[in-house]
């Protein structure tokens, strides 16, 4: 709301030292209430009364000079003296007004702005988030539709990779996705119970990269006993991988460790020897046609996987 600006050198100026109390009384609140209501110093004549006033005391102010008739006013108001050149027109005080409600109204908006930009980067971190969870780090749940138990091929010649695999991502089978969570809970298993091991601090991190290492090892061998045998479960499929020394002295793929308890890793790693071997195989044209690319093959008398001899073609 605008002011009514009063000048400091008003006490000592001539007209105001001549005029009664109740004349400056009324200048005074009569000012105020121009101010208030934009009438650009017009005080109609009614107002006296509600200021408190007396007629005189207005034919005081016009005498002074401080007040003049206001000739455009039927009932015979009054005007301050140069109203326009001390106080702000009410033309001004609009313009203002609308200036600070459109300055108002960008400020709003900017702040909506940011506050939806603040809420769409939440909404996209949670959303990554929950992406991250579900594919990158940890092992699919079988429970879940297919299209969310999806993993890439391994384009470094891992397991599930044909030779003639350009890299492409193929879906996951949620059986083998399930078989590959049972060995990678397995391998956590024989973990925890290995003696002279320190416990794991975070199971469910270690589970999940034997959840990866599992994957890349032998899901083209588990893909192809699934082929051979639709009906397998995830526990049964598992079971072809370990073989049947898991219930025995709980060696992986057949490969015990030093210390007579199981090494999660030796499985993997011999798996991996005999990858690099049969590629190498593969380039000299000496490559076997019993076993997939991980060295195991089917042994058709007690239908388990078994290291394969690599019977080759010249061989036969």
């Amino acid at each position: 709301m605008p002011w009514f600006k009063v000048d400091d050198g008003l006490h000592s100026h001539p007209k105001w030292i001549a005029a009664s109390p109740h004349a400056r009384a009324l200048w005074v609140t009569a000012g105020s209430w121009c101010a208030a209501h934009l009438t650009d110093g017009h005080v109609p004549k009614h107002m006296l009364t509600v200021f408190g006033a007396r007629p005189k005391d207005a034919a005081e102010l016009v005498r002074l000079g401080l007040w003049v008739e206001a000739d455009d006013d039927p009932e015979g108001g009054w005007r301050f003296h140069d109203w326009d050149q001390y106080q702000p027109s009410a033309a001004s005080v609009m313009a203002e007004r609308a200036a600070a409600r459109e300055r108002q109204r960008r400020a709003r908006e900017r702040a909506k702005q940011a506050r939806e930009s603040r809420e769409m980067s939440r909404r996209d971190a949670r959303r990554d988030s929950r992406v991250n969870d579900t594919v990158s780090h940890g092992p699919p749940d079988p429970t879940r539709p297919n299209d969310e138990n999806k993993s890439s091929s391994n384009s470094r010649g891992g397991a599930g990779t044909s030779d003639d695999d350009e890299g492409t991502s193929s879906q996951l089978n949620p059986t083998v996705g399930a078989a590959v969570a049972v060995l990678a809970r397995h391998d956590l298993d024989q973990r925890q119970t290995a003696p002279g091991q320190p416990p794991v601090t975070d199971p469910a991190a270690w589970e999940r990269r034997a959840y990866t290492r599992r994957l890349e090892a032998h899901r083209g061998a588990l893909e192809a006993f699934l082929a051979e045998d639709p009906t397998l479960t995830p526990e049964k499929l598992a079971e072809r991988v370990l073989g049947p020394s898991r219930g025995q002295s709980g060696a992986v793929n057949g490969h015990p460790a030093a210390n007579g308890h199981s090494d999660p890793l030796a499985g993997i790693q011999a798996a991996a020897r005999a990858r690099a071997e049969r590629h190498l195989r593969v380039i000299h044209g000496q490559a076997c046609t019993a076993c997939n690319d991980t060295g195991w093959r089917l042994d058709p008398d007690s239908n388990e996987a078994v290291p394969c001899i690599h019977e080759t073609a010249q061989a036969r």
